[in-house]
């Protein structure tokens, strides 16, 4: 440690122990002025030590960096922060305990950044949980509280309701191992909890409102889980198991959908309707029963592929209640036991179907029969099953190979080098909503013949990676209408992407290098473009055409490469860009287009310092964003309200002499920046606001540290709003 840095730090510790020290001597409550000083660093073989009860930080950080011990009674921040063993910032209101290293977060947002968190969290009620961190110590809702969970990263710990609410803003994505615990409520607004893919057992009572639930691993169920409203369950082909005394209740006017699952152990006593319109709907699914069960009020509705194992057993549809088979089979296996007909009333017993309707040819089968002509009969219908069974699974060994105008997938396909996917004419490839899973990524994996041109639609590409599509000569590929290109490794493009129609990448955190080439969207469509580290932007590579737009989601945007190698600045030159919940952009962007974009209500775009503190200063430490459209139009960049933020961290922004305005939302300065502006007269001026329109003021908050400096032409602040310190 350099000399100069060996004192800032001492400094920086005094200050802090004398401060803490007031209330000793009888002066007045520590506090630490935010608007003079925002940061508190506490280095290695050092401490922090409150001994106030009334200590509260304010708006300040504390850095409790490894090596160094925060000790002493609660300090309490108001949209401050703590950060623990290097670990990453936080933004909250409420208290962090050192005893205990809790963070209690009061009725406001705690949003972390990327990177780890090296602190417990209790949510009180009002509070919310945001922001992309690495968050891997335990989680909890305080007692009886109702709190939002917005995290866009993995969840790699347990969260803990205490009889209290969990109410998810984003898809709340579990890592391996860690799941919810305790006694609660999820209200899931259509969002989905994606458990890990280690095997659980889960001890919880839960109820799911309006939520989807992923399963990626056996289920060993314990406690209680009660359904309402619309609930999805994916199974992915793994088990759930009640055996050891968990239950399923569905509610009232509730329709739980269950796809490619296991259930097995189900009893009267742990499959319960609550209502005539509690509804299960079975689609590839397995229903296994330990005893008799008599459904005497619910509704359940066979609708996919599904089987119920009866051993013995005996399935009675009774009372109010019914079972619905539409234009499918549902199959029931006796095992070692004769057939009795086990789901019941059989037809000559049910004529009206009453208790057992029959749809557009549904139909109730046995695996096995009990006579010699039962058993003729079954064993060729369990052929034709078979023989439908084979037709959804890619059993292999041969290549597949499409060789028509339009072809649709009627099965998932999994491809690797020794089972590949040939497409050997122009053709309209439909997914039907299945996956292809790329192995690996060897050149062939994937080919398209010469002069053919193919069209994807429909179909998910998991592990995606170019390097395993082979174009021959004259050929092409595009992404169409409804593909889904999930990217769960970091790569750099070798090929051109196309797309057209409503598609989607999605990387999971990884990076996508554009390298040499482009991504490309057509006339009229609409990419998504989420969770992804999309370095080497440079010159036009990531375009639209005419007015198709591009909607970033939790992204980070770089015209740098990994190496902070730059080639040109980035030029967004038609269409609309779309900017959706946390978007980072490093570099330099001009955007050139004459059409609008828009920043989403609860969303943010941030501009933030090109390279960090080791890099070189040789090279320009800040983003640049150009506001020059091929119009002139001032009011090109949109918020939809409040809620939608620009981040100034590090950034110079230029307008030409059209000028640019912003209105409806709410500007950060955060960190040392700059104006520039071409315009010579107010209408021509960088605008913060439009008195005029007070219903589209501007909020702009000038953060402890930040800074605005005018370099070249006018900053116009036109808001009627107190501008914040």
């Amino acid at each position: 440690m350099s000399y100069k840095i060996f004192y800032k730090s001492l400094f920086l510790l005094v200050c802090v122990w004398l401060d803490l020290a007031a209330t000793q001597r009888g002066g007045n409550a520590p506090r630490i002025n935010s608007g003079t000083g925002s940061q508190i660093t506490v280095n290695a073989g050092s401490s922090l030590k409150n001994s106030s009860s009334t200590m509260n930080a304010g708006k300040a950080k504390i850095n409790v960096n490894t090596g160094a011990i925060a000790e002493g009674l609660p300090i309490g921040f108001v949209q401050g922060g703590i950060a623990l063993n290097n670990g990453s910032s936080t933004t909250f209101t409420g208290s962090y305990s050192p005893a205990t290293a809790t963070v209690t977060v009061a009725n406001s947002s705690w949003r972390g950044q990327s990177g780890s968190v090296n602190a417990s969290v209790e949510l009180s009620d009002g509070a919310s949980m945001e922001g992309i961190p690495d968050v891997s110590n335990p989680v909890s809702v305080a007692s009886g509280a109702t709190a939002s969970l917005g995290v866009q990263s993995t969840v790699n710990s347990n969260i803990r309701l205490n009889s209290s609410t969990a109410n998810l803003k984003n898809d709340l994505k579990f890592g391996d191992g860690n799941q919810l615990v305790g006694v609660g409520k999820i209200l899931g607004n259509g969002k989905s909890a994606i458990l890990g893919g280690r095997d659980l057992i889960i001890t919880s009572s839960v109820q799911w409102v309006d939520a989807d639930i992923v399963v990626n691993s056996r289920l060993t169920l314990y406690g209680q889980w009660t359904f309402a409203n619309d609930i999805h369950m994916l199974g992915r082909g793994n088990l759930l198991d009640l055996t050891h005394g968990g239950q399923l209740i569905i509610k009232d006017n509730t329709t739980l959908y269950l796809a490619n699952l296991n259930i097995k152990g189900l009893n009267s006593d742990n499959l319960i309707f609550e209502g005539q319109n509690s509804k299960i709907k079975l689609s590839s699914t397995s229903l296994g029963f330990d005893s008799n069960y008599t459904l005497t009020i619910g509704q359940v509705y066979v609708d996919g592929p599904a089987s119920c194992i009866l051993g013995n057993n005996i399935l009675t549809f009774a009372g109010s209640a019914f079972l619905t088979v539409d234009e499918k089979t549902l199959f029931y296996d006796t095992l070692t036991f004769d057939d009795q007909k086990n789901i019941k009333p059989v037809p000559a017993d049910d004529p009206t179907q009453i208790y057992i309707k029959y749809l557009n040819g549904g139909r109730i089968m046995s695996y096995i029969g009990g006579s010699e002509a039962d058993l003729i009969r079954n064993n060729s219908n369990a052929i034709v099953w078979l023989d439908q069974q084979m037709q959804t699974i890619d059993h292999g060994p041969n290549n597949i190979r499409v060789n028509a105008l339009t072809y649709t997938m009627s099965y998932d396909y999994f491809l690797s080098n020794d089972h590949v996917l040939d497409i050997q004419s122009s053709s309209v490839f439909n997914g039907g909503g299945h996956f292809i899973n790329f192995a690996n990524d060897n050149a062939g994996t994937l080919n398209i013949a010469d002069a053919s041109n193919v069209v994807l639609r429909n179909v998910v590409l998991r592990n995606f990676k170019d390097t395993a599509v082979q174009l021959g000569a004259g050929a092409s590929l595009i992404f169409g209408d409804g593909v889904v290109v999930e990217l769960t490794d970091g790569q750099t493009m070798t090929m051109p992407w196309a797309f057209e129609g409503t598609a989607t990448i999605n990387a999971f955190g990884n990076t996508l290098d554009l390298g040499l080439k482009n991504i490309q969207i057509m006339q009229g469509g609409n990419l998504t473009i989420q969770n992804t580290s999309i370095q080497g932007l440079a010159d036009y590579n990531l375009r639209c055409v005419g007015n198709a737009t591009i909607t970033l989601k939790n992204d980070r945007l770089n015209t740098l490469h990994e190496d902070y190698s730059t080639d040109s600045p980035f030029s967004f030159t038609s269409g609309s860009l779309v900017f959706d919940q946390n978007v980072k952009f490093r570099g330099i962007f001009e955007y050139l287009t004459n059409q609008p974009s828009m920043i989403r209500k609860d969303s943010r775009l941030i501009f933030e310092s090109m390279y960090p503190i080791s890099i070189t200063q040789s090279y320009s430490p800040i983003s640049i964003f150009v506001y020059e459209p091929i119009i002139a139009n001032r009011d090109l960049i949109m918020m939809e309200d409040f809620s939608s933020e620009l981040h100034l961290n590090g950034c110079a922004l230029i307008s030409s002499s059209t000028g640019m305005r912003l209105i409806n939302g709410s500007v950060f300065v955060e960190g040392k920046n700059y104006i520039l502006g071409s315009g010579s007269s107010i209408s021509e001026a960088i605008s913060f606001g439009n008195i005029n329109l007070p219903s589209s003021d501007l909020f702009v908050n000038i953060m402890p540290g930040g800074s605005l400096e005018v370099m070249e032409g006018i900053l116009d602040i036109n808001t009627e709003e107190t501008l914040s310190f």
